[in-house]
Order: structure tokens, then sequence, then C-alpha cells
């Protein structure tokens, strides 16, 4: 998650639209993944250093508590946490990911963006878009020809000319600094 939260703020600071709403985004891009565990099969990521006994236990329980739906628990878990800015935050998760861009397209450039760093991540680090497309083959059997990657990709072309530097090459920007202060990202709760 902070590997998306830094694609995303790397790309909200190379906009060249200054109405991006880069909190809502950010915190779209901490919190979107919080209820992925219910459906993992793998725990691959080296993130995950407790051992697969141990996630499947939090896994059987983030089931039993929020749901077997990813986006339903990650919604659930936002509310829970009673995120100050949660509104906002919740209407941009509506309109990022798979799902959503199928039955919508996209509706602003927050959702590009997010969608855009999102898809820019792998298990395995920040990758670029045309990696993670290979990478969502091999581990979905994704068909290249299917709508939701032909949105995705026209998504990333769109994206590349409203962003001021060339996204092809982003996984090989350094992002070590910039994940290392989000992971200190003081997200303000409600009282």
């Amino acid at each position: 998650m902070l590997e998306v939260t830094a694609v995303a703020s790397y790309l909200v600071d190379n906009t060249e639209n200054d109405k991006v709403d880069k909190q809502t985004i950010l915190e779209t891009a901490l919190l979107h993944d919080m209820g992925n565990i219910v459906k993992f099969k793998d725990f691959i990521s080296p993130h995950m250093k407790m051992g697969e006994d141990y996630w499947r236990k939090v896994q059987k329980k983030f089931i039993e508590k929020y749901g077997k739906s990813a986006h339903q628990a990650t919604i659930k878990i936002i509310k829970e946490i009673r995120l100050a800015n949660e509104k906002p935050v919740l209407e941009l998760l509506e309109k990022v990911g798979y799902t959503a861009i199928i039955k919508n397209g996209y509706t602003s450039l927050e959702s590009r963006i997010c969608d855009y760093a999102d898809m820019c991540v792998s298990p395995h680090g920040i990758v670029g878009f045309n990696k993670r497309i290979e990478d969502l083959i091999q581990r979905y059997n994704l068909d290249l020809n299917d709508l939701g990657t032909k949105i995705r990709h026209d998504n990333s072309l769109e994206l590349e000319k409203s962003i001021k530097t060339n996204l092809r090459n982003i996984y090989k920007q350094d992002f070590s600094d910039l994940i290392k202060s989000l992971s200190e990202y003081d997200i303000s709760l409600k009282v």
C-alpha cells in the first residue's frame, strides 16, 4: 500500500492540474487494499514476514468479521477506523479498481491516478504498468483482450498526456525516501 501511495504521490506532484485532491488520493491509496487479505491464496509479499500459518489465522478472522469480498471488507474497515476524510475516500474508492472501471470508466483525474498507481505495483514492489499486467496475466489468467485491461491500458496512455514526466519508466524511480515518509503519514480520524 505504501508503494501504491508513493506512485500516486509522485503522479500528483507531477500533474499539471493543481486542483487534484492530494489528501484524498493519498488516503485512498494507503487504505485501498486493507481488506485484500480475505482473498489471498498465497502469502508471497515480502511484507508478510510472520509466516503463512500466522497470516491464515489473520485471514480467517478478517473473513469472519468483514466477509469474503475484499472491496466490502475495505469499506467496512475504513468506516470502522472513523477516518476524518471518510466520505471523499469512500467515494474515490468506488471509482477505482477493475469492477468500477468496467462499470463507469474513469470519472476523474483522481480515479485515473489511483488506478494507475495501483497498476504499477505488484506484490514484489513498484514494477511499472506493463510488468504489472504481465504479473496479473500469470496470477489471475488475465486476458489481454479483456475490457478492463483495455480500459486500463487506454488510461495509462491518457494519463501520460496529463503528467509532466515519462510514466513508462516510473519503475526506475527511487521511491525509498518517499515510501519512508509515507510510512509516517498522519491520517486524521474522527473524534
